[in-house]
């Protein structure tokens, strides 16, 4: 993706998702750092937008996922393609932060909180069953119990599907380690717990029925993987796929495989536990 790392040209990508799709992977994550900006460096009009359009005419047959896109390169344009697109989990991780814009711009993030409540709102109203993810990092230094009860309310008031909480850890050489103002590790413990609390009860909130096309996909994708046969699962309006009891695996021999766009197709584990407990979307 851009910065130091190459990028992988589309012909490449579009020829391994469609060997990773023959080879019976039912879902492929597409990774990297600011994937939002894929494509902007070779200034000919190509983006991660263009990717997409040219991976679907290819004939790709199989489901594919993104990965975290930053809310300033998410355009009205690339969400509603996403959004009609039966082959494509009706998915997005938003980094968020902070619910504070004092906090928001001492982070060093490009966007206010009432930017980042538009998108999101117009998200949710484009598709009922789209999941929202978020991310949240809590006990940044400086953060007043003010500043962290806006955020708490700021997230009351977004329609999200599952929050990701990241107690600040404070790093040698970076410009937050040396911030005046730290805070204590109990009290960044304790907002950590509530937010997480947050999440959970706003994501018990969110089970309801996927479209009927999106149930009937979700269909046909688990009858070509071995491991779908356990039980029916419980479809979520988030996009997840829950089971009654133990889980539903839709993913071949048990990896989720991963397309990281600024390097390599990799089997990425540590993704298996995330997308079973958050979004498995059809």
């Amino acid at each position: 993706m851009p910065g130091a790392q190459p990028i992988c040209p589309v012909d490449d990508i579009i020829q391994q998702v469609n060997k990773l799709e023959r080879s019976g992977h039912a879902e492929i994550v597409l990774t990297g750092i600011h994937i939002g900006q894929y494509g902007q460096e070779w200034k000919d009009g190509t983006d991660l937008l263009a990717l997409l359009k040219k991976i679907e005419a290819s004939g790709f047959r199989g489901r594919l996922r993104l990965g975290s896109v930053e809310p300033t390169e998410l355009s009205p344009a690339f969400y509603q393609y996403v959004l009609r697109q039966e082959w494509i989990c009706p998915h997005f991780h938003i980094p968020l932060q902070a619910g504070d814009d004092t906090i928001l711009r001492q982070m060093n993030r490009h966007y206010t909180t009432a930017f980042y409540r538009q998108l999101v709102d117009d998200i949710r109203r484009s598709s009922a069953d789209a999941a929202i993810g978020l991310d949240i990092i809590t006990g940044f230094p400086g953060e007043t119990d003010g500043q962290f009860e806006r955020t708490l309310q700021f997230l009351n008031e977004l329609p999200f599907t599952h929050l990701h909480v990241f107690p600040f850890s404070r790093r040698s050489g970076t410009p937050a380690a040396i911030m005046p103002n730290q805070i204590a590790g109990d009290v960044i413990k304790e907002r950590a717990r509530l937010l997480r609390q947050l999440g959970e009860e706003n994501t018990g909130l969110t089970c309801g029925s996927l479209s009927v096309s999106r149930l009937t996909w979700l269909s046909k994708v688990a009858k070509r993987t071995a491991d779908a046969k356990a039980s029916r699962p419980t479809i979520c309006r988030s996009g997840s796929v829950q089971k009654a009891s133990g889980r539903v695996n839709l993913l071949r021999s048990g990896s989720l495989l991963s397309l990281n766009m600024g390097w390599k197709v990799s089997a990425r584990p540590e993704l298996i536990r995330k997308t079973d407990q958050l979004s498995c979307s059809a």
